[in-house]
């Protein structure tokens, strides 16, 4: 396929060969890949052009994006509805927005009219343009965006609006009905509805205490019922939230969720981060320390402005968080580093993105199983106790569909035979099923084994051998190779 002249190729060695060479040099044990590859593959990458793809780097590395931008850049059919501080029209994201509604004030106009945009980091993350000379790129830069306004941190919310009236969990509630297509009471007594569903909801707010509201359980299995995956931050330690474990946090007792831890670069948890039994994966969320050397120990932090400056925001001096789009309180369009667990997850909506853009059947279910079952630590746990593997964005965008196998059958000695089967796509482990015409067959240690298989025909016939392979999701390709049965003794 062709991306046009901006983009930049490039070969980079299969992970298995760079693990295999980590582990050998720190004298690590091996661990075996959940998406093996031959030792020594290349892999293709695709790089934007974009002047701060550079500064973002460690992070799309880390998930492997620039594979999974090889198998696909995002479709502008899919869209990820972004439940934070509104829109604006930054220049990375003018041309991403579409639909929207501010659940805040209970109005059709989803802009962000406060001074800490926090939503416009998100949306940059999941969706930013590439290849267009300015600022960085988003995970899923061919998708869409539809703002939906729930909250605003230092925003103007008028009194009596529903956002000021309302539990955060309310809001967000509607919000998600919302952006799931269907018909939902705006907090004013307005009924509305999106002109389209969402492909994936993005909620980069966890600091609230468990238990998960019946309203806000409600909508978010209104939302997967429909189709709809919800991905949420698993929330920060911070001065809201003394705890570490995800169970004391609201994502930690709702259902249905996929949620997202932040990673550093090994695959373990950053200090900050929400963690413990329940969390979905993880993804990255920026180094703290690096980030906010004024935050206290084990929070999340403020990032370097890039490009402006901003008088109302001078906490964050630190280069190693996640750079992303920004707009400063003067409504200067930017871009900054940040770290903290909002920026994980949006890692993890793109990726949906993607995947959605290649397989748009696709359930919320074999999603979560695709985003868990091809995560990986990049260093192996030794335990007792790991953290959730990291998002491997090439492998579950590559996995989102089962495309196609080939069979290959040869016979080159008397009434012998071997067949291999090579796959594109689909989620391992894989079963096998192969049948004969009579009187040929399948010895039957090989008669379900979905990568090779050997028998007995009759010399001099023409003979056919059949393969059903079937991956995890139950997704079944039939390939069938015919060949000559040698008579060479």
């Amino acid at each position: 396929m062709s991306h046009g002249s901006l983009f930049r190729r490039v070969f980079v060695p299969s992970m298995s060969t760079v693990l295999l060479s980590a582990l050998v040099a720190c004298g690590a044990p091996e661990e075996e890949s959940p998406t093996p590859e031959p030792v020594g593959q290349a892999q293709q990458a695709l790089e934007p052009s974009d002047p701060l793809f550079n500064s973002q780097r460690w992070h799309y590395n880390l998930i492997r994006a620039p594979q999974a931008w090889d198998l696909t850049t995002g479709s502008s059919a899919v869209t990820v509805a972004v439940l934070d501080s509104g829109r604006l029209q930054h220049p990375d994201l003018s041309a991403k927005w579409v639909g929207g509604y501010d659940f805040v004030e209970g109005q059709p106009d989803p802009t962000d009219v406060g001074t800490y945009h926090h939503g416009i980091h998100v949306a940059g993350t999941i969706a930013a343009t590439a290849n267009n000379g300015t600022g960085g790129v988003g995970v899923c830069w061919g998708c869409k965006l539809m703002p939906v306004r729930i909250a605003q941190a230092g925003g103007s919310i008028s009194s009596g609006s529903p956002g000021a009236n309302d539990p955060l969990t309310t809001v967000m509630a509607r919000g998600i009905w919302y952006a799931a297509g269907y018909a939902v009471d705006d907090g004013r007594g307005n009924v509305v509805q999106a002109p389209a569903r969402a492909s994936v909801i993005n909620i980069s707010l966890g600091n609230i205490p468990a238990p998960c509201p019946a309203d806000l359980q409600s909508a978010i299995n209104g939302a997967v019922a429909a189709g709809v995956p919800v991905v949420v931050a698993a929330g920060n330690r911070d001065s809201s939230m003394q705890t570490s474990n995800f169970a004391n946090y609201l994502w930690g007792s709702c259902q249905n969720v996929i949620s997202v831890a932040a990673a550093n670069e090994k695959s373990d948890y950053e200090s900050y981060s929400a963690q413990g039994p329940g969390v979905t994966l993880g993804a990255p969320g920026g180094d703290e320390y690096r980030t906010n050397p004024y935050a206290k120990t084990g929070e999340a932090g403020f990032g370097a402005l890039i490009g402006c400056t901003d008088p109302e925001e001078m906490r964050g001096i630190g280069t190693h968080g996640i750079v992303s789009s920004w707009t400063t309180s003067q409504g200067v369009h930017c871009n900054r580093h940040w770290a903290g667990t909002s920026m994980a997850a949006p890692h993890v909506s793109g990726t949906i993105g993607l995947m959605r853009s290649r397989n748009a059947s696709l359930t919320p279910a074999q999603i979560k199983t695709l985003l868990t079952s091809t995560a990986r630590w990049v260093i192996p746990c030794v335990g007792p106790v790991c953290p959730p593997k990291t998002l491997d964005a090439h492998a579950a965008v590559s996995a989102s569909r089962f495309d196609a196998i080939a069979v290959s059958c040869t016979s080159t000695q008397s009434n012998l035979f071997q067949c291999s089967v090579t796959k594109a796509g689909g989620l391992a482990p894989f079963t096998g099923a192969w049948t004969m015409v009579a009187p040929a067959g399948v010895y039957s240690q090989y008669v379900n084994n979905p990568d090779q298989s050997y028998g007995i025909c009759t010399p001099g016939v023409m003979t056919t051998a059949t393969v059903t392979v079937t991956d995890a999701l139950g997704r079944a390709q039939t390939r069938s190779s015919t060949f000559l049965c040698s008579s060479t003794p």
